[in-house]
């Protein structure tokens, strides 16, 4: 992250003057990895004046590379490429965070095939996941689902950072039956790490 290329110690002088002919003021790079082997970077800039990349920001970025990196998985090269072009548009035109999670729950049931899903927050002062975007839920679904503390089931498997793409018969009783309940027979866990640490999990999932 460099918020300034004018006055970062990391650029060589060359580095800043081709960023400064680009207008280019803040860069924020983050890798994309997979099982510990780096696939790519995605990399934001900011042009004319410094941005100052708040934790609400990182957090969204960090969603957003995470979520390119998951569903690679599961999308063809040329589907995928397009999808990225325009969740990195709608995203631009966001105007607060809400609207952005919103775009990115819907861009991962878009892209993973499914039906539904939601968006936890870590709220790391009262050690709880909690449910803050979702899609295709029941209420009853939502009433139970809506908060994981941090000793919970649920939590020990998001805290492993590793997407999970899993019919729901093969989960523990614990995690399955609310999802039975809700008659959801196929879910993916998509869980988002900044500094080795879970900030947020997107969870896409299908009734059929």
């Amino acid at each position: 992250y460099v918020e300034d290329v004018e006055s970062d110690s990391q650029l060589t002088e060359s580095d800043r003057n081709h960023l400064k002919k680009s207008g280019v003021r803040t860069l924020f790079y983050l890798p994309l990895e997979q099982d510990n082997a780096l696939m790519g970077v995605v990399g934001f800039e900011a042009l004319n004046k410094p941005l100052v990349l708040v934790q609400e920001i990182r957090m969204l970025l960090k969603l957003y590379s995470d979520l390119l990196i998951h569903t690679s998985q599961r999308s063809d090269t040329a589907r995928l490429m397009h999808k990225e072009r325009d969740l990195g548009i709608k995203l631009s035109t966001a105007q607060n965070l809400h609207a952005a999670l919103d775009i990115c729950l819907n861009s991962a049931i878009e892209v993973s095939g499914l039906d539904s899903g939601g968006i936890y927050l870590a709220d790391d002062e009262a050690a709880t996941l909690r449910l803050v975007k979702y899609t295709g839920l029941s209420n009853g679904f939502i009433e139970t689902t809506s908060n994981y503390n941090y000793g919970s089931e649920q939590y020990k498997v998001i805290s492993q950072g590793k997407a999970l793409f899993l019919e729901t018969d093969s989960l523990p009783h614990d995690i399955s039956r609310p999802l039975d309940d809700e008659g959801i027979k196929f879910l993916a866990i998509l869980p988002v790490l900044l500094e080795n640490r879970v900030i947020a999990c997107v969870n896409v999932a299908s009734h059929k």
